[in-house]
């Protein structure tokens, strides 16, 4: 590639003539790339340059030195390693070709691509909605781009302020000795498990010869990398049998054991048991057991089961506030569910962010389901950076002395969205043109197919009706009343903050008159529903509301005394429709 200078006086060309292969990998933690192993490639090859100053001028001096840029990354030039030179008066030549080597080490590029590897990330989070989970589970590879950046001055009128010039490199593919540099932002490694050994040992007896109660006796051990692990488990059979949910810490040693009696029913038992770790992935081996029960009938592993969790489903709802130039959800909604394994009672509990938020008494039989509900405030204020938040829910279930006996975790990310993003709000009275959707965006308008028909133009009932809801889909509802600056959010505790369904309907007493917009958003991924870019809106015009006319006397005989008492009529507008 040529670049000339002024009146194309002189002219010059640079290049990579020559690339060796090279693959840079950057460690994550899975929260951030964190650093670049010493052991990593340099970055090395031949940069080629070529400059003519035509037939009224000389070379004065040049100046030639390598550059980098990753995917959508700022280009790093490296000055500190070039090639200069500067020719005296006499000795000036109108030509000037060279070929160097130059070779960038992992100590002088380490910072860039470790930089290049977080800012992928970030765009992924902001741009994508990715969760650090997504981001980090995967290898990301960036390419790239090497060039030869390249300076001079020649003599000459058109050289007296001649512009610095950087020319691109070469290609890979291009040529045959150009070979491909590379990032590979590496995924997160895995997590060392917290329990490293399990063991467990089943005895059977009766205490009175054989003639009384037996007892299961299941003596365990577990295990851990570190001191101070608290581990949750439970004792299984081979018939899928689970017993109540156990709890233990390692000591300093980094070990726990534990006994646990079980009374069983008289007969002739075998069969095997074994350790699985609840909070952690872990299992012990198998166990059997065969040994003789007496004869007096005694309740068995499985009569006292508790609970078991068995839903845990968290979304956002309506309404929204703005907040810093965005628009943000208010509040979560929480569901939990849990199915009885036989006739218990106890307390569930909806908790958020290591706090509880609703506690319910439950008595429950086997194979019954109930449920628990509640709300969350987002913290909003104390987010820092960009307004997305992540927030821990827990589903915690106690029997009837206190204790836990099983629980349900599930993170759900929250994030803002810009109102500038946001066309059907009328920001400043204005709609920007819709962006381009990707990623998982599209899969979320792939599934949204809903028409609002019911509230449009002039209405005279709070009807709602959509077209193509399914009868169980859920969608959050939003209300805007219209101003000189656009629609802005209504609030009120007579407004649904959403529906099931394709019929709902809405207070009119908590509109006033005039000129409104229904915005209509369905569910996203995990529970959450999606931001107002995925939402459906309608506007509609509500009557201003007419003032009685107060009292109508009827009429009647006239004669002495007060007369008959007079009847009260009100016109209330749009009555019979």
């Amino acid at each position: 590639m040529t670049v000339s200078g002024q009146a194309l006086a002189d002219s010059g060309i640079s290049y990579i003539s020559q690339l060796d292969l090279a693959l840079i990998e950057v460690v994550s933690d899975g929260e951030n790339y964190t650093s670049v192993p010493g052991s990593s490639p340099a970055i090395k090859g031949k940069m080629k340059m070529f400059l003519n100053a035509h037939k009224y001028g000389r070379v004065k001096s040049w100046a030639l030195w390598p550059s980098i840029q990753a995917d959508d990354t700022p280009k790093k030039q490296y000055q500190n390693f070039k090639y200069s030179k500067s020719y005296p008066i006499g000795d000036r030549p109108k030509k000037v070709e060279r070929e160097l080597p130059f070779a960038i080490y992992v100590q002088a590029y380490k910072t860039y691509a470790k930089d290049a590897c977080n800012q992928m990330a970030s765009r992924l989070r902001n741009e994508q909605g990715y969760s650090n989970e997504e981001i980090f589970s995967v290898d990301r590879v960036l390419s790239v781009k090497v060039r030869a950046e390249v300076s001079w001055e020649m003599s000459g009128a058109a050289n007296d302020d001649p512009p610095p010039v950087q020319v691109d490199g070469g290609t890979p593919g291009a040529n045959p000795l150009i070979k491909p540099v590379s990032i590979n932002c590496k995924k997160a490694p895995p997590i060392p498990p917290a329990v490293t050994g399990s063991a467990v040992v089943v005895q059977g007896y009766d205490p009175i010869n054989f003639a009384g109660k037996c007892q299961m006796k299941l003596n365990g051990s577990i295990i851990s990398n570190v001191p101070g692990v608290d581990v949750t488990f439970r004792y299984v059979d081979g018939t899928g049998k689970e017993s109540d949910l156990k709890s233990v810490t390692t000591n300093a040693n980094r070990s726990a054991t534990f006994e646990h009696k079980y009374p069983l029913g008289p007969g002739h038992k075998t069969g095997k048991v074994r350790i699985v770790g609840q909070n952690f992935n872990f299992t012990s081996n198998w166990k059997d057991y065969d040994f003789e029960c007496g004869a007096e009938p005694t309740n068995d592993l499985q009569t006292f089961l508790p609970p078991k969790a068995t839903l845990l489903q968290v979304g956002a709802m309506a309404p929204e506030f703005q907040y810093k130039g965005h628009i943000c959800p208010v509040k979560a909604k929480m569901i939990g569910g849990y199915k009885g394994r036989g006739k218990v009672s106890g307390k569930a509990v909806l908790a958020a962010k290591g706090q509880p938020k609703v506690m319910k008494s439950y008595s429950i039989e086997d194979s019954q389901t109930k449920y628990i509900d509640g709300e969350f405030v987002l913290p909003w204020q104390s987010v820092q950076g960009s307004l997305q938040q992540t927030v821990n829910f827990e589903l915690i279930i106690l029997n009837a002395q206190g204790a836990q006996v099983d629980y349900m975790k599930k993170s759900v990310n929250f994030a803002c969205t810009k109102t500038a993003a946001v066309g059907k709000l009328g920001v400043g009275g204005v709609t920007p043109p819709p962006t381009q959707p990707t990623g998982k965006t599209v899969a979320t308008q792939a599934k949204q197919k809903i028409v609002i028909l019911a509230p449009r133009n002039r209405i005279r009932n709070g009807k709602i009706r959509l077209s193509g809801a399914k009868p169980d889909q859920v969608h959050s509802l939003v209300f805007l009343r219209k101003t000189k600056n656009g629609y802005k959010l209504h609030t009120s505790a007579q407004l649904p903050q959403q529906m099931t369904g394709a019929k709902g309907s809405f207070n009119l007493n908590a509109l006033s008159g005039g000129d409104w917009q229904l915005r209509v958003c369905p569910p996203g991924g995990n529970g959450q529903f999606t931001g107002p870019q995925q939402c459906k809106h309608a506007n509609f015009y509500l009557p201003k509301k007419t003032k009685p006319l107060g009292k109508v006397k009827t009429p009647g005989k006239p004669g002495p005394g007060p007369g008959p008492k007079p009847k009260v009529y009100k016109i209330v507008p749009g009555a019979g429709s």
